[in-house]
């Protein structure tokens, strides 16, 4: 069974309703993830730790005790973002030994994933420290567009677009200082915007012109995966102190 495209609701009622679970989902995510290895979205992927994590959600569920309305939902991470225990390369392979050891702890927008009961199935490509607007690097090479092989994806959250695009996970984490969740978002068709300063908090703080946020397949997991993001993070002493995607008086339940 494929799940390319079944959208955050249709998921967790399908793991509400015992219909299939996370682990038949994350199965599916990985089968096609491997199909599409000529488009190049992926630095790494890591079946071990997203299974362990797909049979906990599937525990939750089937308890009904869900962490959270995308408790079990497939996601990618930007290799600029940090994850505990996962190496953060940023497209280069001039860093050093040092600096590809594991991460020790997850970047907020990471932390809010897991908190919530995302399933991590790996890290996305980014040209060299995301410094620019196509995605190709010395570590990765050229990441393709997923409706031409001969065009580019953008950049610099170019995998994180194509991994989006082509239905392999259902949230993707991105960065944006000067178009690079936009301009990946607009070459591969999937959503994708920069909020305010400030609106998702990040750590380590890269730059105050970059913005973290989520790119999704559509609007409406944008703005679910938003709710998310934005919870506050004591880490970004510039970021707000409230959630500005936060639905007034529980309309949240709604989305």
């Amino acid at each position: 069974m494929s799940f390319k495209d079944w959208t955050i609701p249709q998921l967790t009622r399908g793991y509400e309703a015992g219909q299939f679970s996370p682990v038949e989902v994350a199965a599916d995510a990985f089968s096609r993830a491997g199909e599409a290895a000529e488009f190049n979205a992926f630095v790494y992927l890591d079946p071990e730790t997203a299974f362990a994590q797909a049979k906990e959600s599937e525990r939750r569920w089937v308890s009904g005790k869900p962490l959270s309305d995308i408790d079990g939902i497939p996601a990618t991470i930007k290799d600029l973002h940090h994850v505990a225990g996962w190496k953060t390369f940023a497209g280069s392979s001039t860093c050093s030994s040092d600096e590809k050891n594991p991460a020790r702890q997850d970047s907020p927008l990471v932390a809010r994933l897991r908190e919530a009961g995302c399933v991590f199935l790996g890290k996305t490509t980014v040209p060299e420290f995301g410094w620019k607007g196509v995605t190709d690097s010395p570590l990765t090479g050229l990441t393709r567009n997923p409706w031409d092989k001969s065009k580019v994806s953008g950049g610099s959250s170019g995998g994180a677009a194509v991994a989006a695009a082509l239905g392999i996970g259902r949230i993707h984490t991105g960065s944006d200082g000067g178009g690079s969740i936009r301009i990946p978002s607009a070459f591969c068709g999937v959503v994708g915007l920069k909020p305010s300063f400030g609106a998702v908090p990040q750590f380590p703080l890269v730059s105050t012109m970059s913005s973290h946020a989520p790119i999704t397949a559509t609007v409406h997991e944008a703005a679910i995966s938003l709710r998310h993001a934005g919870k506050h993070d004591p880490r970004d002493w510039l970021a707000t102190s409230s959630n500005v995607f936060q639905s007034p008086a529980g309309g949240e339940k709604n989305l």
